[in-house]
């Protein structure tokens, strides 16, 4: 599976895309790779199991691995049976949501990681209203809010302190209001 993750994020990522020769679109990684959530898979799932995935553009104290926007895999890895995706939406290297709105008829979550766990900078109440009602109205009703990621990606964590956490945690939670 680390293949997979890795394989992802290098297709989304415009510099990186020569790593990937061997894949001449996302269409033909997706038959060359095993997935988790494909249809066998699915077929077995027991109703109360929820599978997501969470497309990782890395964050190591603060610095991110891969850039590049989901236009090129979102049509494709919307076709994955997963109840949500989790995706980072809290800087401009991720582009629009339009790529997403491939989920709008379909039974799956759309999670707008607009809240940064890699930057100690506090987001706005407002932005992150109005950068949520810009995803639902790409990706319908089927959405929610939450971090871009977790707070500690590796050991030595990020270069925010407890302090910052816990008020973007309490960030998080005062936007019920628009969700």
């Amino acid at each position: 599976m680390l293949n997979y993750y890795l394989y992802l994020n290098h297709i989304c990522s415009t510099h990186k895309k020569k790593v990937c020769k061997t894949f001449t679109s996302p269409h033909t990684l997706f038959r060359t790779v095993p997935l988790i959530g494909s249809d066998p898979f699915s077929e077995y799932k027991p109703e109360d199991f929820f599978i997501a995935t969470h497309f990782c553009k890395g964050n190591f104290k603060g610095n991110p691995l891969f850039h590049g926007f989901y236009d090129s895999v979102a049509p494709v890895i919307a076709e994955i049976p997963y109840d949500a995706f989790f995706l980072k939406y809290d800087d401009a290297r991720s582009g629009s949501f339009a790529p997403w709105s491939v989920l709008k008829d379909k039974d799956a979550i759309f999670v707008a990681g607009l809240i940064s766990t890699k930057n100690p900078l506090l987001e706005d109440h407002d932005f992150l209203k109005k950068r949520y009602a810009e995803a639902r109205s790409v990706v319908g009703e089927q959405i929610a809010l939450s971090p871009q990621c977790g707070f500690a990606s590796v050991e030595e964590g990020n270069c925010i302190d407890e302090e910052t956490q816990w008020k973007k945690i309490d960030l998080l939670v005062s936007c019920q209001d628009f969700l």
